[in-house]
């Protein structure tokens, strides 16, 4: 018996369909993981913008944040269920051309520590993710020249519907992750991780560990902690010095004027309330209140507060005359802070060491702090992250099944009756052959 060979013009729509799936899946994951965390995304934007020198761009950081997500969802759903089958792989070819000349570059010059493709959820070099986009780029051309020859999911009628559906979840998880907190945390310091557990024992995170930076009319300089600079110098951070060696479990740290505060600030024995502040050029002062409001109810339930920034002194000082802060506000590492919380300003609430929430400023409500019976878990019940991703992922899946099955019911309806048809004449042929018989 001979057996037929597959022609190359045969394998093509069961390639087309393999990499409708890998590529459709790369994208909706790459575009779901930055919607996630739209501030995490807005600071690798500004990353690009002032490594590239495009200063001009920075008023369009926080657009693009958004866009790109939307887009990637989008082109990724499209891919996927095989839905603008023309436009859909001429919008990924120009996108993949820009990203994989982009990511060659990071290569080559590595002044940036990753792409930021899929954000802290998958962390690849900067060669991984150049090789990653020339396969991806490589799959994309394909598709580009044989995604029609593959049969869509939905009719072409409403590719529309499933455009504005998927559109409506990207932009729904942005905006709970930026007014609220990512609705998944994929951060070192999610709810339930152990801020700071304090010292080995022999202590040896002391202070004469670490060499401190001050900078003075432009000029840094590093410090011992037994000669540290007068006033005038302004505190930048800290290093460990040359030869020592600490293995204190630490997590963060927190500094007041170049001195290690951590132990007294995160004391695991306390509760504290934590007021972030990133960029303090940037807090609206319409927060000042709310602020002020959470300090007295932090201090009335016997919680401790205080602030952390990496700001200079300068605007620290500002936002203590501005604000009229009852509260420290000592010094943090940047990326540290952002990734602690994300917003601007935003609040860690920790007891025994461990965060036990954290929320952006501006999701807490003024009336639930200034409630009577208000305190430190009150004040945020109105927002469960894993009930409103679940919500929003179930109410997706049902609206595209629904649109699925009343899309193509006619074909089901059509496919049934020709069954039945085929079946009748079989059955009425059998009959005369019978009679016949």
């Amino acid at each position: 018996m001979k057996h037929k060979r597959l022609s190359i013009q045969q394998l093509v729509t069961p390639a087309v369909y393999v990499l409708r799936l890998l590529v459709g899946a790369v994208f909706v994951l790459s575009g779901f993981v930055k919607a996630i965390d739209p501030w995490g995304t807005v600071y690798k934007f500004a990353d690009y913008v002032a490594i590239l020198h495009l200063e001009s761009l920075s008023p369009l950081v926080t657009f693009g944040a958004f866009a790109l997500p939307v887009a990637e969802t989008l082109l990724g759903v499209f891919i996927l269920f095989g839905l603008y089958r023309r436009f859909a792989p001429i919008m990924l070819t120009a996108l993949m051309a820009v990203m994989t000349v982009l990511t060659f570059y990071l290569a080559v010059t590595d002044r940036m520590a990753d792409c930021g493709c899929f954000g802290d959820v998958l962390v690849l070099s900067n060669w991984a993710t150049f090789m990653k986009n020339v396969v991806l780029m490589a799959a994309v051309v394909f598709l580009l020249k044989y995604n029609r020859r593959a049969k869509n999911v939905y009719g072409v009628g409403v590719q529309w519907v499933v455009w504005a559906l998927t559109m409506m979840l990207a932009l729904s998880i942005e905006y709970y992750g930026y007014v609220y907190q990512p609705l998944v945390d994929f951060r070192p310091f999610k709810v339930g991780t152990k801020l700071y557990e304090g010292p080995s024992e022999g202590g040896d995170d002391a202070d004469d560990k670490f060499v401190f930076i001050y900078s003075k009319d432009g000029v840094e300089r590093e410090f011992r902690l037994d000669s540290l600079p007068d006033d005038t110098w302004e505190y930048v951070d800290r290093r460990v010095a040359d030869g020592a060696e600490v293995t204190a479990v630490k997590h963060v740290a927190v500094f007041d004027g170049g001195f290690d505060v951590t132990a007294e600030a995160l004391n695991p024995a306390s509760e504290q309330l934590i007021f972030t502040f990133p960029d303090m050029e940037d807090i609206s002062i319409s927060f000042t209140y709310l602020i002020n409001e959470l300090n007295e109810l932090a201090q009335k339930l016997g919680v401790s507060t205080f602030g952390v920034s990496s700001g200079s002194a300068a605007q620290v000082e500002e936002w203590n005359d501005i604000s009229m802060a009852q509260y420290p506000i000592y010094e943090m590492d940047d990326t540290d802070m952002k990734m602690l919380a994300r917003g601007n300003p935003a609040v860690v609430y920790v007891k025994n060491g461990t965060i036990v929430w954290k929320r952006a400023l501006r999701s807490i409500s003024s009336e639930r702090v200034q409630a009577s019976n208000a305190d430190m878990t009150s004040i945020v019940a109105d927002f469960d992250a894993s009930y409103r991703l679940r919500v929003l992922l179930a109410s997706y899946g049902t609206l595209m099944f629904l649109l699925l099955m009343v899309n193509r019911i006619h074909r089901v309806v059509k496919f049934t009756l020709k069954r039945i048809r085929k079946n009748g004449k079989k059955e009425v042929t059998l009959q005369q052959e019978n009679e016949e018989l």
